[in-house]
């Protein structure tokens, strides 16, 4: 596990106090890349955790378009007199749904694993999507499911190295096995 990154001191109670005021915020942000911080005046929608960062959803400046602005980036926030922009049928529970927190295309990918017993008795009871099946393979089991293309996908595939192969789609299996060549290059 992860501990939880350093949030600016102000930042949290000013976003909070902007989502339930609906007010606009002024925010200084460092983006993964940027340095210095940029000025962004926000919109704030939702806030949100996954994992051990919190998260803004939000729209920036007058663009409409929903960003996830993780809260240990932002270097100020100051809750601005304005009203916010709110978005028209905007829904976080759809928006979560859709896979915004995981990080990825936004595509869907018709997911065939090959599984051992293990891995399947954790999927019976935590199933990877709704329309997920398994039927048993001989000593293993045949896992389908329709999930979102992201990284964490592939990171929890990886990390089920020994229990669990991509069958489909070619494309994902052969990231896979590049990533796992590196990996073992690495180690050699």
């Amino acid at each position: 596990p992860l501990k939880s990154p350093t949030i600016a001191l102000g930042v949290l109670e000013a976003v909070q106090t902007a989502l339930i005021n609906e007010r606009q915020l002024k925010a200084f942000y460092i983006g993964r890349t940027d340095n210095p911080a940029k000025e962004f005046l926000l919109h704030p929608l939702a806030l949100v955790q996954r994992g051990p960062v919190s998260y803004l959803v939000a729209t920036a400046f007058s663009y409409e378009d929903v960003r996830l602005y993780a809260l240990h980036r932002f270097e100020s926030a100051e809750e601005l007199p304005d009203e916010a922009d709110a978005l028209k049928d905007f829904d976080i529970d759809a928006y979560i749904k859709g896979g915004a927190l995981s990080f990825g295309s936004g595509e869907i990918l018709p997911l065939r694993l090959r599984v051992k017993k293990d891995l399947k008795m954790t999927l019976a009871e935590a199933p990877l999507a709704d329309d997920m099946e398994i039927t048993p393979d001989g000593e293993d089991f045949i896992v389908t499911a329709t999930v979102n293309d992201t990284w964490q996908l592939k990171w929890w595939i990886q990390s089920q190295v020994s229990q669990a192969e991509v069958l489909e789609p070619l494309s994902l299996r052969e990231t896979i096995r590049e990533n796992f060549r590196e990996a073992l290059a690495a180690y050699e």
